[in-house]
């Protein structure tokens, strides 16, 4: 069972995502976060997500510095961006910022799908990373 956090400002988005991610059998949404404030309250109690998703722009927030924060403190984290702005800009800062992967929305199932996949070969490229080298790159860059 995938375990995900999910980190938005706008409570109907936190309740659509949950629906789009628990349509898949093997997902669990572990919890939901209006902000940072309450992102690292979840995570002191349970620090056990397998991804946490994060939309760049909360409010008066900026999920960016969230993302740096969350890969300080637990750098072995699947973090996953999300933004409307699906610009390489946007991109590329995510990944510096320290993000696993980034989804532009709107979010679909079937880019959740692709999500859970490059979860799960990245897990599989940190546990054997000789002989799963060379497969899981052909996954990631697709």
């Amino acid at each position: 069972m995938i375990k995900i956090l999910l980190v938005d400002d706008y409570p109907e988005t936190l309740e659509a995502l949950s629906q789009l991610y628990e349509l898949h059998s093997n997902v669990k949404i572990g919890g939901c976060a209006l902000n940072g404030a309450e992102l690292f309250k979840i995570l002191e109690k349970d620090n056990t997500f397998d991804i946490i998703s994060i939309d760049i722009q909360l409010g008066k927030e900026n999920g960016l510095q969230l993302c740096e924060a969350i890969h300080q403190k637990y750098p072995n984290s699947f973090i996953l961006m999300c933004s409307l702005e699906a610009s390489e800009a946007n991109q590329k800062e995510a990944i510096r910022a320290g993000a696993s992967y980034f989804l532009a929305k709107p979010i679909s199932s079937t880019s959740i799908r692709k999500v859970i996949e490059v979860y799960k070969a990245t897990r599989m490229k940190r546990a054997f990373p000789e002989q799963f080298d060379h497969w899981v790159d052909d996954l990631l860059i697709k």
